[in-house]
């Protein structure tokens, strides 16, 4: 059986208060953040005797444009929805999982507009994979890691994202992925 899943917005201080999501690339050569300031989502889990897997969604909220800064630019309506992602602790190092799409390669597509530089008034895509690390039912990831990792691209050109997010079942209880 496969549980449904939720991901929820308290995912700073263990779990009691949310934390803001950062994703930041050079599109078109400028350097360029979104921030987020809710995580939700949902989905389904399966664990067996040797690895967590499963598939789902995230919804990122409260989405601006940090970088950069002053040039009018915004996230078309405030949000950005994942595409269907797979989720896995198969293969990888202890407290690690990694996500791709579960279909292709695209995780998500950011919409951006008002931008004095026209050059960044489009949707860019948000492609290939991450490693995210769990502590609990908390995962989180840093900027300087998953740039490391040189698996995920903003744009087309290689991208950090930073931030947390805490699994937990649909009636609330954390799920702790080990």
């Amino acid at each position: 059986m496969r549980p449904r899943a939720r991901v929820y917005a308290k995912t700073a201080s263990e779990t009691t208060a949310a934390s803001v999501a950062k994703l930041k690339g050079a599109l078109s050569g400028v350097v360029t953040e979104v921030q987020c300031t809710t995580v939700g989502g949902s989905g389904e889990l399966t664990n067996s005797a040797a690895s967590v897997s499963g598939t789902g969604t995230i919804e990122y909220t409260g989405c601006t444009v940090t970088l950069p800064a002053g040039k009018g630019c915004k996230v078309t309506g405030g949000a950005v929805t994942t595409k269907n992602l797979a989720a896995t602790t198969s293969g990888q190092g202890k407290n690690e999982v990694k996500f791709t799409p579960n279909e292709g390669t695209e995780f998500a597509s950011i919409p951006i507009e008002g931008c004095s530089n026209e050059a960044l008034n489009n949707t860019f895509p948000v492609t290939g994979s991450l490693v995210a690390t769990a502590t609990g039912a908390t995962l989180s990831t840093t900027h300087a890691g998953v740039t490391a990792q040189n698996t995920l691209k903003f744009g087309g050109v290689k991208a950090g994202l930073e931030g947390t997010i805490t699994i937990s079942m649909k009636e609330g209880n954390p799920i702790t992925l080990t």
